[in-house]
């Protein structure tokens, strides 16, 4: 995939689609350190407030960072921050619906559910003594 969106420098929204695709499969697959430098490359790190990034002058960014929402809280999720996820879920949510992205709706909603499940494993294995997760 990175090859053939490299050839192609119409657009950045290529490498950006490549990029997000990359961080998923790899947080599904349990390797976190490549998703953590795609949240770093395209500035996801800290507090992300939605309503901010919204505001980012490049149509494509703009275009592109509510699919990279779902991907950030997901990594969130698997490096033990679900309250930070849910609360980037919680901020995105209405930004999605203001727009009638339905499938996003659907992915935010069914990640905002999955995050305190999370928590309360995180929660059950730190008293039970252990010390790391892999999800």
């Amino acid at each position: 995939m990175r090859q053939v969106a490299m050839e192609f420098k119409a657009t950045e929204a290529d490498d950006r689609l490549v990029d997000m695709a990359e961080a998923w499969m790899q947080i599904a697959q349990g390797n976190l350190d490549g998703p953590r430098r795609w949240a770093e490359r395209y500035g996801l790190t800290g507090t992300v407030d939605p309503m901010t990034l919204e505001k980012d002058d490049d149509l494509i960014v703009r275009r592109l960072r509510k699919y990279e929402y779902a991907i950030l809280a997901r990594l969130w999720m698997a490096e033990g921050c679900p309250a930070e996820a849910l609360a980037l879920l919680e901020s995105a949510l209405p930004i999605a619906e203001k727009m009638k992205r339905i499938g996003l709706v659907i992915e935010y909603e069914i990640l905002a559910h999955v995050a305190p499940e999370v928590q309360g494993v995180i929660m059950a294995l730190s008293k039970a003594g252990v010390t790391s997760l892999a999800i």
